[in-house]
């Protein structure tokens, strides 16, 4: 009997974690556990088939009929998680082999030990309120065949807008550097107060900055590509969407040290050539918000844990709600500022994301289509918000190559750089 319930409450972490794959978890650090776990899907499916085997052999050796119930209950509880799982996983595969991406289980297994990068330099990009802002430079692990100035990649880091760090997911920083790209990290100033405005300034300040540094590291200036995650999209995508608007201008008193060239010019000429100089070619956003007012519009069910349920981050981002400053909530949002000449726009989203809704990125991927913006818009099946955080995840994989093919058709990325396999 004893052994039998140890074995349950070893298995119950395990367990819980199946049933939050498919239920919002009760709370929003266990959902962050939930939603991190859900890229472990095929280790959890391992531990509970074991565990199924382990109930089943103990289900048949009890002396007690009470003991062996509980135990043939725990093996095909823990048989039906297992094979939840190896469902929902079994989509992500489907889904790559449609898009004719081969998944690397060792990289799943071993890219989460490898060594993250180290910046070749760490610098102020902008000094404003007091406070230096940084950026730390990371160095392509491979130079270009054609004799062409490398790629280089803004990042731009996620956390509600209120935290995170420019040194997140050090995974992808590498994957962009051993594809011959410079990579740059940025600060922004964080909430609260209100900071939309202020963080996306930051963010084609940073641009500026690496159009400025362009000729001494050897960047290709057309091919400047803005990349983040979470919130980290949204500003990516207001930054390269919105840039040259008045909403996004850049101030001579706050910036001046991005111009010092430029300050014999007139306020009007010095915001167009700051606009001109924050132009990227790409943008990369995984899981987004796009349309700030969604979680309002379209409230969360009421089964919802309160957690999910809340729009206080957007609130503390804007100033209020819709209903106290309706006017900002339009031209936050990303999808305000798409037209025409929009840069070209990579998306990626969880079908299953419960923080941020993947309709944010389908509204987006409509628009751009509506305009003729060249752009791609990848839904991850059985994916949950946080995926690109698992370094060698099956989305993660997946994305990559995907975002891979989409910049080399564009020229964003050398093809005689990359690994055989993925040429």
């Amino acid at each position: 009997m004893r052994a039998t319930l140890a074995l349950g409450l070893l298995l119950l972490p395990a367990l819980l974690a199946a049933l939050w794959s498919v239920l919002p978890a009760p709370t929003l650090p266990v959902w962050y556990l939930a939603a991190l776990g859900n890229e472990e899907r095929w280790l959890l499916a391992a531990f509970l088939g074991l565990g199924a085997g382990l109930a089943s052999r103990a289900a048949r050796r009890a002396p007690e009929r009470r003991v062996r119930r509980l135990a043939l209950a725990l093996a095909a509880v823990s048989a039906a998680a297992a094979l939840l799982l190896v469902v929902r996983e079994a989509r992500v595969v489907r889904a790559a082999l449609a898009a004719g991406v081969e998944l690397a289980p060792s990289e799943h297994v071993l890219a989460p030990w490898r060594a993250a990068p180290q910046p070749m330099l760490t610098a102020t990009y902008r000094e404003v309120e007091g406070r230096a802002l940084e950026l730390d430079l990371y160095a392509p692990t491979r130079g270009s065949a054609d004799g062409r100035g490398a790629p280089l990649v803004v990042r731009v880091h996620g956390g509600s807008w209120a935290f995170g760090a420019r040194d997140e997911s050090p995974h992808w920083t590498r994957w962009w550097t051993e594809r011959g790209a410079y990579v740059a990290a940025i600060d922004y100033r964080l909430t609260p107060p209100p900071r939309w405005r202020d963080a996306t300034q930051d963010v084609l300040a940073a641009v500026r900055w690496c159009r400025r540094e362009a000729p001494r590291l050897g960047v290709d200036t057309d091919r400047i590509v803005l990349f983040g995650a979470s919130a980290g999209g949204h500003l990516a995508l207001l930054a390269a969407h919105g840039v040259g608007e008045p909403e996004f201008a850049p101030s001579a008193a706050t910036d001046a040290s991005a111009f010092s060239a430029l300050r014999s010019r007139d306020d009007e000429a010095l915001d167009v050539l700051a606009a001109l100089g924050a132009r990227v070619s790409a943008v990369v956003a995984l899981s987004p918000p796009v349309v700030l007012g969604i979680g309002f519009e379209t409230p969360r069910p009421p089964w919802y844990p309160a957690a999910l349920r809340r729009t206080n981050r957007v609130e503390e981002l804007l100033g209020g709600t819709p209903g106290d400053v309706p006017e900002l909530y339009r031209v936050a949002s990303p999808l305000a500022h798409v037209h025409a000449n929009s840069p070209a726009t990579f998306l990626a989203h969880g079908a299953d994301d419960r923080l941020v809704w993947p309709a944010n990125s389908a509204r987006l991927a409509a628009r751009l289509a509506e305009l003729a913006v060249p752009h791609e818009f990848l839904l991850l099946p059985a994916t949950e918000h946080l995926f690109e955080r698992r370094a060698g995840g099956f989305a993660t994989q997946l994305v990559q190559a995907r975002l891979e093919r989409f910049l080399v058709e564009r020229g964003l990325l050398d093809p005689a750089l990359l690994a055989p396999a993925l040429r």
